[in-house]
């Protein structure tokens, strides 16, 4: 518990309580933007027209021979709005008289009190409080009340440092009422106190239970203030003015209701009322099963709403006994809260790696508490999987290489490819189309033969979010010196591909039987499956004619390092092709098969088939007779005849 004893105000929490006052509702600084909740204790005081101290109570815990009462409640205020409500404990008023009740208490930001009822927003800088309720003992109902409090020790305690627990006394003004039988009854300096300032009096028109409806928000009195020139007797001789708003209805017309906070403590700060902890996180300290290629991969999640860009300086990853993990905390916006929190390292997690992460005390709450001691938690990756031993001709491709090829056609049939597919990639997209950095490599590791010839692919370019636009008759030497695409000669239609927040998109040049340099785009989603479009039957390109080596694949539903997807809406994966013998297909690659192939039933023989075991992703033997594109093979097998013969 922080007790807050000092005088000198703090500057910037000063400045932010005038700005309130003037009514500036869009500050942006999460230390002073905040909604405070305090529970209180103070003394109230009835004051006769004439100041003199109304022996009001047969019990008081003070020395003052009952003059004051002894009060508790609570106060909630908004330093953005300027606004607060309250509520009093109800308090013994005249003895054997029912207990008093103050209700609809509220509490107005009014600077110096110099703005008027029909511009509360033009007060000039200053610490006055309005406070207004509707008071009730003995029978009398809805006395409307108004009264004047000096806010400066409230205000120049609100800042970050002010949080749930902490309390403020002993700082701000002393309540015009200290000043009574000759400073014979001392308060000493409240947060919150009443002062000698007058409303100006409305009239008989506030009485009653009509009294909340008077100005909106004032019942007895309404701006601008005026000063109390009355001399009081029995005060201290230096002060001129009686303490409170004299009230216009009610038993006590002309007498000054005084209330003093002299002790506050914040119960809450921002909804929140004690200190953060950590509520849960994933992976769970202790795991060994974690998948590093998970999306998000590490999170924590905490009790309470947390500042976002102390957690974002706060959580930290790093080997286990090792260095540091790059990476993002999201979210991490300065003045915005949330409870749960993501870590997004910069590169993959590794395979059967520990980790540690950390959260230390620099996490705060949206209350500005610190998490009571550091969190840490340890996990460790999943081993990297391993392909089954399936029969066949062939070792299914390797660990972290494994790749599919599937040509698309322009209604997303599969039309052919190979499941044998390697690349590299360095990990940095471009961030510019003129650029002559490529940065990724792909080939077919056999390799195998797409439709009985031999592909390459070269000069790729892998593209970070945006839309990219490329000349189709840019030659390998133009796009090696990075001549800008909309430089080089036309040749077809542009080719253009749409890359999306957290995508990247690949563009390739892909040979195949005499037909080089075809412009090839694929956009891929990250960590994700391959979701087949329409028509595609199986999805990915398998089979025991034209599935890649003995036709091993991974399952269906394997996550892909890179997997293709629709660049446009029309559901089709990929991006149709401009150029080239297969104008309107999409070429799809998807990379990096993180799951192990599944070994599939015996394929029955057909007469054209050469009998193949192995892994497949469907779920059923796939029967080349049967697939409705062997109508499209032949035809494309005949018109590939026609071609060439033109072509020579």
């Amino acid at each position: 518990m922080r007790t807050l004893k000092h005088t000198k105000l703090k500057k910037s929490a000063l400045a932010a309580a005038l700005a309130v006052s003037l009514g500036v509702g869009s500050m942006m600084d999460r230390a002073y933007a905040d909604t405070y909740t305090f529970s209180f204790s103070g003394e109230f005081t009835m004051l006769t027209s004439g100041g003199t101290p109304l022996d009001n109570t047969s019990y008081s815990s003070n020395s003052w021979s009952g003059y004051r009462t002894d009060i508790t409640g609570t106060m909630t205020y908004d330093t953005v709005a300027g606004t607060g409500s309250g509520t009093i404990t109800p308090f013994n008023f005249f003895s054997g008289s029912s207990p008093a009740e103050a209700q609809a208490i509220t509490f107005q930001a009014i600077g110096n009190g110099t703005c008027t009822t029909s511009s509360p927003t033009s007060c000039s800088p200053g610490n006055l409080l309005l406070g207004n309720m509707l008071f009730n003992w003995s029978g009398n109902n809805g006395i409307p009340v108004s009264i004047v409090m000096d806010a400066s020790g409230l205000f120049g305690a609100m800042g970050s440092s002010l949080v749930p627990g902490s309390v403020v006394q002993n700082v701000g003004a002393l309540p015009a009422s200290n000043y009574m039988r000759n400073g014979g009854m001392p308060i000493g300096p409240a947060p919150v106190a009443t002062l000698t300032q007058n409303t100006t009096l409305i009239g008989a028109a506030c009485t009653g239970t009509n009294g909340a409806s008077c100005m909106g928000r004032n019942p007895s009195g309404g701006l601008p203030l005026v000063s109390d020139s009355a001399t009081p007797t029995n005060y201290n001789p230096t002060q001129v003015g009686i303490g409170g708003n004299p009230m216009v209805a009610g038993p006590f017309v002309g007498f000054n209701a005084n209330f003093d906070f002299v002790k506050m403590t914040v119960t809450s700060k921002n909804g929140v009322s004690g200190p953060p902890s950590v509520n849960s996180t994933s992976p769970i300290n202790g795991s060994t099963t974690a998948n590093p290629l998970s999306t998000p991969p590490i999170t924590v999640t905490f009790t309470e709403p947390m500042e976002d860009n102390t957690v974002a300086a706060a959580l930290t990853v790093n080997l286990t006994g090792g260095a540091a993990v790059p990476g993002t905390v999201s979210p991490s916006a300065a003045g915005q809260t949330a409870s749960t929190f993501t870590f997004t390292p910069t590169n993959t997690l590794a395979y059967s790696t520990g980790y540690t992460a950390n959260i230390s005390t620099a996490a705060l709450n949206a209350g500005g508490q610190a998490l009571t001691s550091a969190y840490t938690w340890s996990f460790t990756t999943k081993a990297a999987p391993v392909s089954t031993s399936c029969t066949g001709g062939g070792p299914a491709p390797a660990t972290g290489t494994a790749g599919n090829f599937t040509m698309l056609t322009p209604t997303g049939t599969p039309f052919g490819g190979t499941n044998d597919v390697v690349y590299t990639y360095t990990g940095q997209p471009d961030t510019t189309i003129n650029s002559n950095v490529f940065n990724m490599t792909l080939a077919s590791a056999t390799p195998e033969p797409f439709f009985g010839f031999d592909w390459s692919a070269h000069n790729i370019r892998v593209f970070g979010t945006g839309t990219w636009t490329f000349n189709t008759g840019c030659t390998v030497a133009e796009l090696q010196a990075g001549v800008m695409p909309s430089a080089c000669a036309v040749q077809g239609a542009p080719l253009t591909m749409t890359v999306g927040s957290g995508q990247l998109g690949a563009l390739m040049l892909f040979d195949w039987h005499g037909n080089d340099n075809i412009y090839v785009a694929d956009v891929w989603n990250q960590h994700a499956q391959w979701q087949s479009g329409p028509g595609t039957e199986n999805g990915l390109w398998t089979g025991p004619a034209w599935g890649g080596p003995a036709g091993y694949m991974v399952d269906p539903l394997t996550t892909w390092s890179y997997a293709s997807t629709p660049d446009t809406n029309n559901g089709i994966n990929g991006v149709p092709m401009v150029n080239g013998p297969f104008i309107g297909f999409s070429a799809n690659f998807n990379l990096d098969a993180t799951d192990t192939c599944t070994a599939a039933a015996s394929v029955p023989i057909q007469a054209h088939d050469t009998q193949v075991s192995g892994c497949t992703i469907s779920p059923t033997p796939v029967n080349l007779f049967k697939r409705s594109d062997w109508l499209i093979l032949l035809g494309f097998v005949g018109w590939m005849g026609w071609w060439r013969k033109r072509r020579a």
